[in-house]
This record gives C-alpha cells, structure tokens and sequence, in this order.
C-alpha cells in the first residue's frame, strides 16, 4: 500500500482535569508535525469567551477568592441566585454564540488540511451545564432548556472523526492534583463525568486508562490511531 494523500480529521480528548490531555496532545503535535502533518490545537469548553468575562468579572467586584474557578466560588460563597443568572447567560452565549463561531473555525482548518487536536468539546460543555443547572436547582422549562437542546443538536451533527476518552483512577487522580497544585474540588462532578462521557455517542472511540501508564505509551498508542485516520491509503 502506498500513502496517497493526508485529510484534515478532528480529534477530541475527553476526561477530567489530570488526565494528561494537554501533555498528550502536545507530544503528538510534535510527532505529526515531524511526519509533515499540519497540526492545529484548538478546545471548545463551556464558561470560556464572553462567558468567562463575565464571571470573572463578578468575582472581581465581590472581591472572592480566585482560587478556583469563577463558576465553583460564586455559589460557594452563598450568591446563588447570582450563579443561575450566569450560568443562564452563559448557556445561552455558548450555545448561539461561541460555540457555533468555534465550530466554523474548526471546520476551517480541517478543510485546509490540518488534524484538529481538541481538548474538551461539546460532550463535557453540556455535561458542565447539565451538572450546574442540577447543583443551582435550576428548574427545566423552555427558556433553560433552550441552549441545552442548541448544544445537543451541534453535538450530534458535528462528531469528531475519533474521541479519545481518558481515564485514571480517583486516588492517582488526587495525587496529580496534589503535584499540580490544582484541580477540581468536587470529586463528585468528576465522577458523574466520566459516568456521562462514557454513555456519549461518538462513533469511533479509543479508551486509555493512564493509571500505570506513561504519558508517552499513551500517547504512542493514540499517535498510530490518529495517522491512520490522517493518511488515506490506496492499494496498489
């Protein structure tokens, strides 16, 4: 067989904070770009963009602590009806606004071409919303389940080529936390993650475990699947 042209494809790395995604996918930028592949890293997460300012914003003006993130300190601190305002503003900003315009930029460079390494996407944005709608007691009528219905709609018709969905398990989790110095602070969201990510329909799906494994099989064992995918193959 002989190697025939390469294809733009778009790769998602799910799981949660700890994992390994951001040092996975720029060992494999490294590695694809030494094969010639042209290499875009790109992410898609709720709360970011416009979103982000504005909870950031609110937390400079409460003067709270920026310790972790915006959307974990508001309603820690008691502003709970401040948090469903801002969670709803956001659902809304991300479903008609960042998403869409991030998902024609992706789309962009996969026509030009490139593989798209993405960290986080559209599955872990509406397990975030999903998760702080239930947390805030926001209850579900049109007007919230709206961006919720918008998301879910994209996520379906824009599925990665392939998902790779990485896992550890909750102790070395801690411990890379600990070494990390940050993380996140409800063990419980991350364990309802994983339960959803897991039940996501992503056509083609590679599970990696990185418990006892280093960073660099893992991602040796991801780089084979990805060129695979990058390179069409004719017969001779």
């Amino acid at each position: 067989m002989r190697v025939a042209k390469h294809k733009g494809v778009f790769v998602v790395f799910l799981g949660p904070v700890g994992v390994g995604k951001s040092t996975i996918i720029r060992l494999l930028t490294r590695a694809l770009n030494i094969r010639g592949i042209k290499v875009h890293k790109f992410f898609l997460k709720a709360f970011h963009g416009l979103s982000y300012v504005l909870w950031f914003s609110a937390v400079k003006l409460l003067a709270l602590s920026e310790e972790h993130a915006p959307w974990y300190v508001i309603p820690k601190c008691g502003y709970i009806g401040l948090a469903r305002v801002l969670t709803l503003v956001s659902a809304y900003l991300d479903a008609f606004v960042n998403i869409p315009i991030r998902i024609l930029i992706l789309k962009f460079y996969r026509f030009a071409g490139f593989v798209v390494l993405c960290e986080e996407y559209l599955y872990t944005g509406l397990y975030d919303y999903l998760y702080a709608y239930t947390v805030l007691n926001i209850r579900l009528r049109t007007l919230t389940l709206l961006p919720l219905a918008v998301m879910h709609v994209l996520a379906s018709a824009h599925k990665p080529d392939m998902a790779v969905l990485l896992d550890t398990n909750d102790h070395e989790l801690l411990r890379r936390w600990c070494m990390r110095g940050y993380g996140d602070p409800q063990l419980r969201y991350v364990k309802l993650q994983k339960a959803f990510l897991r039940k996501m329909p992503y056509g083609e799906v590679l599970y990696a475990n990185t418990t006892n494994r280093s960073i660099n099989e893992v991602a040796k064992l991801i780089l084979k699947a990805v060129v695979e995918k990058a390179y069409l193959k004719e017969k001779r």
